[in-house]
């Protein structure tokens, strides 16, 4: 039985570094999204109305691509 407990704990482990690698590449990719905005001028407006972001949202997340409105649809 602690062969097994050792196989589920190794399993999980893999399935939390994929998770961990695939967030962060996920995250480089806003950030990347989000430095082509500043370069082309769109920063700080919505890519899907083109409406201004809140400056507060972008404070909290400056790689935000959404507006509240755009967020919830």
């Amino acid at each position: 039985m602690q062969y097994a407990n050792f196989v589920l704990k190794f399993g999980e482990r893999e399935l939390l570094d994929e998770f961990e690698i695939v967030s962060r590449a996920s995250e480089r990719q806003r950030i990347h999204a989000a430095l082509n905005r500043i370069t082309e001028g769109e920063y700080g407006y919505c890519i899907d109305c083109g409406e201004e972001i809140a400056p507060k949202r972008l404070t909290a997340d400056p790689a935000i691509a959404l507006c509240l409105d755009c967020l919830r649809g």
